[in-house]
């Protein structure tokens, strides 16, 4: 597992398969954003840890971003290749970055990026105040 601080250096092939959708930024979508990755990437051998991790940075967006706000989006894209995928979410800007914490032992929460961290092969992000994508990428 890598963590990269930005995104722009992912390895994501130029020919990889790209889809994207664009998700109300409400909790109650997350169930879309994963039954559109379960479509599109099928029963493959990654596709469970895919999704969850998609979920995560989704949830991420709606809660920590001005995604979350009233009428706000959340963009989700899914990259497929032979040997790996990708997926990532791009959310409308709010104060902070994405980065890790670390969380009270009995905590609710605060473990999302150490979830995507887990899972993924690397992962990273780029953006502003404005706007930011995360990107986890997962290669067999």
């Amino acid at each position: 597992m890598t963590t990269l601080t930005s995104a722009t250096h992912l390895p994501i092939p130029t020919d990889a398969l790209c889809w994207r959708r664009s998700f109300p930024g409400r909790p109650d979508e997350a169930h879309l954003v994963r039954q559109f990755a379960t479509v599109l990437l099928g029963d493959g051998r990654l596709t469970n840890d895919l999704v969850q991790v998609l979920a995560e940075l989704f949830a991420n967006a709606v809660r920590h971003t001005n995604s979350g706000r009233p009428g706000g989006l959340a963009l989700v894209q899914i990259w497929s290749w032979p040997d790996g995928a990708a997926v990532s979410v791009t959310d409308q800007g709010g104060v902070g970055h994405p980065q890790p914490t670390r969380p009270e032992p009995l905590a609710e929460s605060g473990r999302g990026l150490h979830t995507v961290a887990a899972y993924a092969t690397s992962w990273g992000w780029h953006g502003s105040t404005h706007g930011r994508t995360v990107t986890a990428v997962f290669t067999a």
